[in-house]
């Protein structure tokens, strides 16, 4: 259900803390604020609400705003496909279209090492041991995974990585 339109990026934040919806779509073009600076502010303001981009140019997408979205949609896409953006990112699933960002862009090398080993089944005293770190900086790295990816368990985590092929060689 729709509640609400806004013409500008000032508009969106203002319907958007006015209404709380559970999931607001951002282009990332609008006027006086993007979408990426909606979105993060919104994190602040009204960090229960989730937010999918929308774009005509994915490179205007950057990087720092993954931790402040549930999705990105290029507008060349389906509307069926910013819908099914949308459900996901409110059952706490991120959505990123696979023709702008591939998952090992996002995270960092050893976000990916720690990423594949937990999706493995891997503890995080064998995680540190196999990579050569403290049990508490494995910790850390999936703290941050669960936040970078928008995703609340481990269990999430694993389906993360099976949906983005993430355990194949």
């Amino acid at each position: 259900m729709v509640v609400g339109e806004a013409g500008t990026g000032r508009e969106a934040l203002e319907v958007v803390q006015r209404t709380r919806p559970a999931v607001a779509v951002l282009d990332i073009d609008m006027p006086e604020m993007t979408g990426c600076e909606v979105a993060k502010e919104l994190r602040i303001r009204c960090p229960e609400t989730r937010c999918v981009l929308i774009s005509e140019h994915s490179e205007q997408v950057s990087h720092e705003v993954i931790d402040f979205m549930a999705g990105y949609v290029p507008k060349s896409q389906s509307l069926s496909i910013l819908v099914d953006a949308v459900r996901m990112a409110a059952e706490g699933v991120v959505y990123l279209d696979r023709a702008w960002e591939h998952p090992r862009n996002i995270l960092t090398p050893r976000e990916d090492d720690v990423l594949r080993l937990l999706a493995c089944g891997r503890r995080s005293r064998d995680i540190a041991a196999t990579l050569g770190i403290s049990s508490k900086t494995v910790e850390a790295h999936r703290a941050k995974l669960l936040r970078k990816l928008n995703v609340k368990v481990t269990a999430d985590l694993v389906r993360y990585a099976i949906r983005h092929h993430l355990l194949e060689p």
